[in-house]
């Protein structure tokens, strides 16, 4: 086994990337550069430990896609640190440890809710123990079993790092209430998957496909279809469980919201009436009379039990208690008075305190004058019987919702005095921040409005909503805990879960069991496709012609504009002189630019357009330079064309040589009588077709038996010969001689005057016949007579024109031969002398 080049580039890159990003977080934290660490404000960073876990695996991944087998020992090391690292991490959950490793003052200002900062978050730590035992067994002698646990340890690692990322969607520790738990940062979630996919691909593989059974590819493609099943089951699941959670807690949020804002304007408007009820009972007349009456009588106890009559009023009207304060000692007029658990100043037009006595209680201390100067002042407690019902109410929302009101002790305090809850029925004090980040109710008491998921003084993670009471200095929450919010949730998604966990069994079992006969079916059909293949292989080789397969190129409009080779056989290998390696894929005429031939071209996109197979003979140039024939066959093959090619030079030439055996003279090389009709033939349509004259001569030599007689047919052979070099000596290029048997010729003589041109070549050839000829050192002498005839007079056809023609010459031979006649005409000599 060996790890492939792809396999390895993707590693080292997979390597490469996690090890930077491991470095940029160190960077970011040992510089203070939050935009390296979170994606967007909020989010939870990659903390130290981590990135230093990346840096270790990615480096330790490099080192383990390496070809060298002491550069790969050096990722045992590195995964033996990981696993250290890993187990350590664990560790610190487990016993809930605040080591210095973790730097937590250092983290605390990008983890603000969390009580561990710097902590590595539960599921990086699992990807680092398994990354770290995968690297250890990457480095092994690639052994099947060492491979599969190292692929599923990366497959583990990216179905974590892709849970991870998810998480940001699901909000597991919102789902169960895990306050505690630190969450994986985004940036994490991608690191972990771009991990796995460089630790699977670092270990040695099968670099050999045919030691691939059909058993390995059956299993890895219903991997592969469960693996898709899952994650199309997940995505939907995920989704549609996301939408919903993101809903409810929208849902819950702006309720929320809108209890905070209303009851905070509830508080703020019944303290102000009240307040300002005091103050306008202060005012009354009347209790200014009565009480410069109790500061001038020496009857104390007679002007005391007059404010006590006017005190009946004011209590009747919703006052608990009414007394005054003159000449350094207080009178109680009406009520009771009871101890306070609490009391709060509040901020009005006029000071008051807020008092918690079993409720709430507005107390009022306002001066009493008249016109002649002051008299006292006013005390006034009223109940707030709406205040406390509508907190009650609040209290009983859900199991876990409750409302609180709370205001600093002094100005710029970090304190703050808190009403009584419902998971605390009395009055406390608590800090406005918890383990660096500021609780809820701080935001309200600085006199903001919105809500908020975060850490109550519990330490309990609850969706809060805040607002100022008004102007008073008081803040009012209104909470639920996040565990109850998300328990209906919790219900439908472990639900969720168990059906998909049982639809994605039934689905991966029936999956199994569509798939294996298919697939076998697909294996049984790619083998006898690999069988034809070999065969085709074969025959396209054993072919005694070349063979070509062309792929049609085409424009980006789809029209086919060029061809290019995709096959070729030894036979075209030689054919075109270069070697198919440098042939495939390049365009038709590319190998020989310099013949490029575009008639060729249009009729080989024809057939593919058509459809219409091409046969035809053409004449081209061969590798070596030389001319020669060659029948095509082209056929369309898809999208592309089937070419054979055979090299028909020779058969072709042996086919000339039979045709020029058939229509010529053994003896002579002249035309025979069958050339000579197809000759005269067209001929005679060319005269018709431009109207001229066309003229015959019918040759025969007198006295040629006695030459046989006496020298031999040997003889007589050259001597025919010699007389058709004459013969053809005297004719002009257009003109047609033959030879039609024994000693007989016939001329074909077109476009010639009539009758004086053909005359005068009758007499021409008369005269070089006439000439002695030597044989074997004998002297021949011979003559001839011929019959002329014309066209159209003499005949329209040539047997009707060699016909005349021989009447006329049989009237030369009896006028004497050695002459000429024409048909119809007169006898005429040449010569009055006489050869014979």
């Amino acid at each position: 086994m060996a790890t492939s080049s792809t396999n390895v580039l993707v590693a080292r890159a997979c390597a490469a990337s996690v090890l930077a990003l491991g470095l940029v977080t160190l960077l970011g934290w040992s510089l203070g550069l939050t935009w390296l660490l979170q994606l967007r404000p909020g989010w939870t960073p990659m903390v130290v430990n981590t990135a230093l876990g990346f840096v270790l695996s990615g480096a330790s991944v490099w080192a383990a896609a390496s070809a060298s087998i002491p550069v790969r020992r050096l990722a045992v090391v590195g995964g033996v640190l990981l696993l250290a690292l890993a187990v350590a991490e664990f560790c610190v959950l487990v016993f809930d440890l605040a080591p210095a490793w973790s730097l937590p003052q250092l983290h605390r200002p990008l983890q603000p809710g969390y009580p561990h900062p710097g902590r590595m978050a539960p599921n990086t730590t699992l990807c680092f123990l398994l990354a770290g035992a995968g690297l250890i067994g990457a480095t092994g002698s690639g052994r099947p079993s060492a491979v599969h646990w190292v692929q599923r340890a990366a497959t583990a690692v990216i179905a974590i790092g892709l849970l991870g990322v998810v998480g940001y969607a699901l909000q597991l520790e919102y789902l169960y209430g895990w306050t505690g738990v630190v969450r994986m940062a985004l940036t994490t979630g991608f690191g972990m998957i771009v991990l796995g996919v460089g630790l699977w691909n670092a270990v040695p593989t099968r670099a050999d496909k045919a030691s691939i059974t059909d058993g390995d590819e059956v299993a890895a493609v219903n991997r592969t279809a469960s693996l898709l099943l899952l994650l199309v089951a997940a995505s939907a699941g995920i989704g549609g469980f996301a939408f919903l959670q993101g809903q409810v807690e929208q849902q819950v949020r702006e309720e929320l919201l809108q209890l905070s804002v209303a009851h905070s304007g509830t508080f703020a408007e019944i303290i102000g009436l009240r307040s300002a009820r005091a103050q306008l009972v202060s005012t009354d007349p009347e209790l200014a009379s009565r009480m410069r009456t109790l500061a001038r009588s020496a009857d104390a106890d007679g002007s005391l039990n007059l404010l006590r009559r006017w005190a009946i009023n004011p209590q009747a009207n919703g006052f608990s208690i009414i007394s005054v304060r003159q000449q350094g000692r207080t009178l109680l007029l009406a009520g009771k008075p009871l101890p306070a658990s609490t009391q709060v100043p509040v901020r009005t037009p006029w000071p008051a305190t807020l008092l918690w006595k079993n409720g709430f209680v507005l107390r009022r201390e306002v001066p009493v004058s008249d016109a002649v100067g002051a008299l006292g002042v006013l005390i006034s407690e009223q109940r707030l019987d709406a205040l406390t019902a509508l907190d009650a109410r609040t209290n009983r929302l859900g199991e876990s919702g409750e409302m609180a009101v709370c205001a600093v002790q002094a100005a710029h305090s970090e304190q703050m005095i808190c009403f009584p809850l419902r998971s605390r029925r009395q009055p406390y004090r608590s800090a406005r921040v918890l383990d660096g980040m500021p609780l809820p109710m701080d935001f309200a008491l600085r006199g903001r409005t919105g809500s908020i998921i975060a850490l109550d003084y519990r330490r309990h993670r609850v969706l809060a909503a805040y607002a100022p009471v008004g102007d008073t200095g008081l803040g009012l929450v209104v909470k639920r805990d996040v565990a109850e919010i998300y328990a209906p949730i919790r219900v439908q998604f472990q639900r969720i879960v168990l059906f998909l966990s049982a639809l994605l069994a039934i689905g991966m079992l029936v999956l199994r069991r569509r798939l294996r006969p298919l697939l076998h079916t697909l294996e049984a059909t790619r083998a006898q496709a690999r069988e034809n293949a070999v065969r085709f292989g074969a025959a396209v080789e054993s072919n005694l012609d070349a063979f070509f397969i062309l792929e049609c190129v085409r424009d980006a409009d789809g029209t086919a504009s060029d061809l290019r080779y995709a096959l070729l056989n030894g036979k075209a290998e030689r054919l075109l002189g270069q070697n198919r390696e440098r042939v495939v894929g390049k365009r038709l005429f590319d190998p020989f630019p310099d013949q490029r031939d575009a008639q060729m071209l249009v009729a080989f996109l024809r057939v593919i357009e058509t459809g219409e197979p091409l046969i035809e003979e053409r004449c081209g140039i061969s590798a070596i330079g030389e001319p020669r024939w060659y029948h095509l066959q082209v056929v369309r093959l898809g999208d592309g064309l089937g070419v054979t090619v055979r090299d028909i030079t020779r058969a072709r030439a042996a086919a000339e040589r039979v045709r020029h055996q058939a229509l010529h003279d053994v003896l002579t090389g002249l035309p025979n009588r069958a050339a000579f009709e197809q000759a005269a033939a067209a001929a005679i349509i060319e005269a018709q077709k431009h109207g001229g004259t066309l003229a015959l001569a019918l040759l025969d030599l007198d006295g040629f038996k006695h030459v046989n007689d006496t020298l031999g047919h040997a003889a007589g052979d050259v001597l025919l010969q010699q007389v058709a070099v004459r013969l053809r000596d005297c004719l002009r290029p257009s003109d047609i001689l033959a030879r039609l048997g024994g000693d007989e010729f016939v001329l074909v003589l077109p476009a010639i005057n009539w009758p004086a041109g053909a005359i005068a070549v009758a007499n021409k050839l008369i005269a070089q016949i006439a000439l002695p000829i030597v044989i074997d050192q004998d002297t021949v002498r011979v003559t001839a007579s011929i019959g002329l005839s014309v066209f159209p007079d003499d005949g329209r056809v040539a047997a009707t024109l060699l016909h005349s023609a021989d009447q006329a010459m049989y009237r030369a031979k009896r006028a004497g031969r050695n002459g000429y006649a024409l048909h119809q005409n007169d006898l005429h000599q040449n010569d009055p002398q006489r050869t014979d």
